[in-house]
């Protein structure tokens, strides 16, 4: 009986040695991209990220991620981004349109002047020097319109509409 004490005692002890070793992983979180697009829920989370660049006059910000369905989803910044700014399609001021781009098997989609309202919107939830969070909504097209003049063959509505992604180092 004595034995069997000591054995039980002895796996307690190393149990509590093992347990307490082990180190807390700070990890950074998952980056997911995730939306419906004309009722369908579809997430970008492979490769998701966010890559901050300079141009010729100006910095760019790009959010991207690829589905698993070979999809590929990207939002574009000229403008700094800011915790509770919101860009849209519909801004006077052309370094707060964001560009988005959505690429099917089939299809490429952007954010253009559809004159159908619901313009497309990406309001910046929060930003740190590591990541950025935000929601997007509003409709794309798979042709440019230039000036109002004429329809694209295939619009789409995206809705629920939500972004975590960490900068790329």
């Amino acid at each position: 009986m004595k034995k069997i004490k000591s054995l039980i005692l002895l796996t307690m002890l190393s149990g509590t040695v093992f347990i307490s070793s082990c180190k807390k992983d700070k990890t950074a979180p998952a980056a997911t991209i995730t939306a419906t697009i004309d009722g369908t829920a579809v997430n970008f989370n492979t490769h998701a990220v966010a890559i901050k660049g300079s141009g010729e006059t100006a910095g760019v910000t790009v959010i991207e991620g690829a589905g698993a369905n070979g999809t590929t989803f990207s939002i574009s910044f000229v403008s700094p981004l800011t915790a509770g700014k919101t860009f849209s399609s519909d801004a006077d001021d052309a370094n707060n349109v964001p560009l988005l781009q959505y690429s099917t098997a089939s299809d490429d989609f952007i954010n253009a002047d559809i004159d159908q309202g619901d313009p497309f919107s990406v309001t910046i939830t929060s930003v740190s020097s590591t990541s950025v969070q935000g929601t997007f909504k509003g409709k794309i097209a798979n042709e440019i319109i230039v000036a109002g003049n004429g329809t694209p063959s295939k619009i789409e509505t995206i809705t629920n509409g939500k972004f975590s992604v960490n900068f790329q180092n």
